[in-house]
């Protein structure tokens, strides 16, 4: 079953994507800054692709000698998210998180769910979202795969062939922010006829500072902090993507 949310208006969705929390390199000014956001404005809404923890566990590629543990990471989570805890639409399984699941048995996703009262997802999300006479189907994964900007296009595009049909898709994981259109054709059954749609993919950014990151010892190119927000239109179809920064 598909979660369906209704609007009387537009609405601006915002994702929480790879917060990674407890990291030192988190911009925790950045991020509060947006929870600031959502919160004082009536039409804005979120939802996550995942990694809003670090979780750095031993064993783990994270550092745990320079982040905090898990049960802080949980807390501070808890303690943010709580108040803009009626506005998530829901977030999804992710690889850092998935650490603790791995180590533990213990599922953080949906401990952290619980705590903020909001909807887990799991791997792969999807979403109706009626804003007024217009319904847009969101398509929610944390993403895989990384390299340059055509191999982190080209993996984000792999969420449209996995769940065609859908007029938003969003992803995360590649420390980045873009966004795109595609067409997907189908066949329409009822008009008998090969219909044509333009589909939107949003890869969400990140929120890590990239002077003395991973990123940065390995020489990665650099990606600005930044958090993607979409606007989706009431009554006609329309959907713009922004990137919101600090």
């Amino acid at each position: 079953m598909i979660n369906k949310h209704k609007f009387s208006d537009s609405i601006k969705l915002y994702n929480l994507a790879d917060v990674h929390r407890a990291h030192p390199g988190c911009d925790a000014a950045f991020l509060n800054t947006i929870i600031g956001m959502i919160k004082d404005d009536p039409s804005a809404y979120w939802v996550s692709t995942g990694d809003l923890g670090e979780l750095a566990l031993s064993g783990s590629k994270g550092d745990v000698y320079t982040t905090e543990s898990a049960q802080w990471e949980l807390d501070k989570l808890t303690e943010e998210l709580s108040p803009i805890g009626g506005k998530c639409l829901g977030f999804t399984f992710s690889n850092h998180h998935k650490r603790v699941q791995s180590a533990s048995g213990l599922d953080f996703d949906m401990v952290l769910s619980k705590q903020i009262g909001v909807p887990y997802l799991g791997k792969t999300g999807c979403l109706n979202l009626v804003v007024g006479k217009a319904s847009y189907y969101v398509v929610l994964h944390h993403g895989v795969g990384g390299g340059g900007r055509g191999n982190k296009i080209n993996r984000a595009k792999m969420l449209s062939t996995q769940r065609p049909g859908a007029d938003l898709y969003l992803t995360g994981h590649v420390h980045t922010y873009d966004a795109f259109p595609v067409f997907q054709k189908h066949i329409d059954k009822k008009k008998n006829e090969i219909a044509k749609m333009v589909c939107w993919h949003q890869i969400g950014g990140h929120f890590l500072q990239y002077d003395d990151s991973y990123a940065d010892m390995m020489m990665l190119e650099e990606s600005p902090v930044a958090c993607g927000m979409v606007e989706l239109a009431k009554d006609v179809k329309q959907i713009t993507c922004r990137m919101i920064t600090p």
